[in-house]
C-alpha cells in the first residue's frame, strides 16, 4: 500500500489529489465508478478488433525494423 501512495505522491500534488478525491465523491465520479466496469467490458471486443486491424501494419514495421537491424549489423562487420 505504501508503494501506491508513493506513486500517487510522485505523480500529483496534494491539491490535485484533493481534486481527484472530490471528483470521485461527486455524483459524476460515483457514476463513473459504477459504469466503468460495464464500459470496459463493452470496450474489450472493440479494442481486440482494432488491434487485429493494425496487426498487418505492425507486422510490416517489425519486418522492416529487423531488416534495418541486420543491415546495421552487416555494416559493422
Amino acid at each position: 500500500m505504501n508503494l501506491i501512495v508513493t506513486l500517487y505522491k510522485e505523480a500529483f500534488t496534494k491539491e490535485e489529489l484533493d481534486e481527484i478525491f472530490d471528483f470521485y465523491m461527486s455524483s459524476t465520479g460515483k457514476k463513473l465508478i459504477q459504469e466503468l466496469p460495464r464500459i470496459q467490458q463493452k470496450m474489450q471486443p472493440v479494442m481486440i478488433s482494432e488491434v487485429k486491424q493494425l496487426q498487418p501494419v505492425t507486422d510490416d514495421l517489425m519486418i522492416e525494423f529487423k531488416k534495418e537491424l541486420q543491415r546495421m549489423r552487416d555494416s559493422n562487420r
